[in-house]
């Protein structure tokens, strides 16, 4: 919902926003936090804001961290390194990239999301590129 929400609706995504983060609280999984600031990130992204949505990023990257929360640092260190790349930072960029698919992730999760993560990619090349054309 937030892929979807991030590239359309900024009053939809804040609404979700506002709900995701009413229910934390309530949730068994301190990581999910993450996941929030990442979909802020990517509405940033989406409008262009790289240095704001590299900001939420790396606060996710820290909660996701401090939460001991495999699957949400795979995809915080994914949404960190594409958004370092656009930046010019391609060491860096590519070293999350590279984390994200190697670090502690049970070998299953690197094997079912290799699909989807090269086309999340490339989905969202051609929205950067489609944006740098307008």
């Amino acid at each position: 919902m937030c892929d979807y929400q991030s590239e359309r609706d900024q009053q939809a995504l804040d609404a979700q926003i506002a709900a995701i983060e009413a229910l934390l609280p309530r949730s068994g999984r301190p990581g999910l936090r993450a996941g929030m600031l990442v979909c802020q990130g990517e509405m940033r992204e989406t409008l262009g804001d790289n240095a704001q949505a590299l900001a939420y990023y790396e606060q996710a990257a820290r909660v996701a961290s401090e939460a001991r929360d495999d699957e949400m640092i795979a995809g915080v260190l994914f949404s960190r390194g594409y958004v370092r790349g656009l930046q010019g930072e391609y060491a860096l960029g590519l070293a999350d990239l590279r984390r994200a698919q190697f670090g502690k992730i049970p070998d299953r999760a690197i094997d079912d999301d290799a699909g989807p993560a090269v086309r999340c990619c490339r989905r969202r090349k051609i929205a950067t590129d489609q944006r740098a054309a307008q």
